[in-house]
């Protein structure tokens, strides 16, 4: 599926750089100063820096394993080990439903409201496909073996697409107008469904702290610089997708579902 996305994907860039009206002067690409600024935005944003740091002391000081070994034996939160391999897939997906929740209040920049919308979940689908594809070069690079005997534990995958999906929430619920309750509570949701499955991965004896911890700061920081880069402004529109009229309705369905 998310092969055919990144098709389509594709095609819409194309296409509607070749359908963007003569008389706009922007660039349909984002500029140097864009990218630098959506990249030190990534790298400072919390949900990147704060995980690593976790990261960082847990390996320091050699606790790795301790903490992995107590969190399998234990299993204080999800009581089992099928408890927490259904509730970190689970949890993912939460995090995919309330992503794409959140881009239906971010105000539309076209006539068209649907047509912002797929748009907005094109960028955030291909942000999170960037964020997830990462994982596994750096996988066979590592060569770490899990908690568990199985292969390929650093980073969490589960980690880093939950993370990247909480990323693009944070960052719509930034851009909607809703109050402030409503704004804290949301990135509140997010954060919590980016944990739990972090600690799901731990306790499922899948992951150490330190795979889990290092895929939700890349998770993130992919995220939030895609979607710096493109859809932080929504008053500077790089791609047009208005050449496709109501045909985004199918593109947007078969994304979705």
């Amino acid at each position: 599926m998310f092969s055919i996305m990144l098709i389509i994907f594709c095609l819409l860039v194309i296409c509607s750089c070749a359908g963007t009206r003569s008389e706009k002067k922007e660039s349909w690409f984002p500029d140097k100063n864009q990218w630098s600024k959506a990249l030190v935005n990534a790298a400072g944003h919390r949900a990147t820096w704060m995980p690593l740091v976790g990261a960082v002391v847990i390996a320091s000081g050699g606790w790795d394993k301790n903490i992995s070994n107590w969190a399998v034996k234990t299993k204080p939160v999800y009581g089992s080990y099928e408890n927490a391999e259904n509730a970190s897939d689970i949890l993912v997906a939460s995090s995919h439903i309330g992503m794409v929740l959140s881009s239906f209040a971010i105000p539309s920049k076209y006539e068209s409201w649907l047509l912002s919308i797929v748009e907005r979940n094109l960028w955030e689908h291909a942000g999170v496909f960037m964020a997830t594809s990462l994982t596994d070069p750096i996988k066979r690079w590592t060569d770490r073996d899990r908690p568990n005997g199985a292969k390929r534990s650093f980073p969490s995958w589960h980690a880093t697409r939950a993370a990247a999906y909480s990323g693009m929430g944070y960052r719509n619920i930034e851009l909607a107008e809703f109050n402030h309750a409503i704004h804290y509570s949301s990135q509140a949701l997010f954060a919590s469904l980016a944990a739990g499955t972090a600690w799901a991965r731990i306790e499922a004896g899948q992951h150490y702290p330190t795979d889990v911890l290092f895929g939700a700061a890349l998770g993130n920081f992919v995220a939030i610089f895609v979607h710096d880069v493109f859809l932080s402004n929504s008053e500077n529109k790089y791609i047009s997708l208005q050449t496709f009229g109501n045909s985004g309705i199918i593109l947007f369905v078969e994304l979705v579902f």
